[in-house]
This record gives C-alpha cells, sequence and structure tokens, in this order.
C-alpha cells in the first residue's frame, strides 16, 4: 500500500494524505463517499462524516427507528432513521446489537 494517496475529482485534487488520513477524516463529502462507509451527518449548515463502525447503537442522544438490519460474513450492519428523517448506519463484527431501544 502506498504511504501517500490523492483523490482527484475532475482533474481537481480533493485530499492528499495517508492512507490513515483520507479514511477517517476525509477533507470533503466527496472523499468520504468515493472511500465508503461514512455516515454523512448534517447539522445546521456544517456535514459531519461518520465512519460507520464508530456509530454505536445503544442509549444516547438521538432517538432512531431501525429501518433495515443485515449480517453477513460476520458484519453486523444496521440502519437507523434519525427524527430529522437522516439516516446513519451502525456497522462492526458479530451479531450482539440490542435492538430493543435505538438510541444513538
Amino acid at each position: 500500500m502506498s504511504s501517500r494517496i490523492v483523490v482527484m475529482r475532475d482533474g481537481n485534487i480533493e485530499q492528499i494524505g495517508t492512507p490513515s488520513e483520507v479514511y477517517d477524516t476525509p477533507a470533503t463529502a466527496f472523499v468520504a463517499e468515493f472511500v465508503g462507509g461514512a455516515n454523512l451527518y448534517k447539522d445546521g449548515e456544517k456535514t459531519y462524516a461518520i465512519r460507520s463502525e464508530h456509530v454505536r447503537l445503544g442509549a444516547g442522544d438521538y432517538d432512531g427507528i431501525v429501518i433495515e438490519n443485515s449480517f453477513t460474513a460476520g458484519l453486523s450492519k444496521v440502519k437507523v432513521r434519525l427524527k430529522d428523517n437522516q439516516e446513519i448506519t451502525s456497522s462492526h463484527m458479530g451479531m450482539n446489537i440490542n435492538l430493543n431501544r435505538v438510541m444513538l
């Protein structure tokens, strides 16, 4: 694997960084979507890229409704629709997800 990556769109550089930097802290929504696995959460005029593996279901500040639940090759994915109609996905290895009450 390369020690530095360049993500380009329409001939313009969107981000240059290490693989970890590009994956964990995408500079733009385009980079987050290009790399994959990121939730784009809008809060007012700001948009946050939140990795699906960093979203934990359980007691928290955001109520939601489970709209999808899948388990494939050891990976659990749960998609939740929040009260503001934004959707966010949580993913992790294993099946130990408590879906009785979903709060993010």
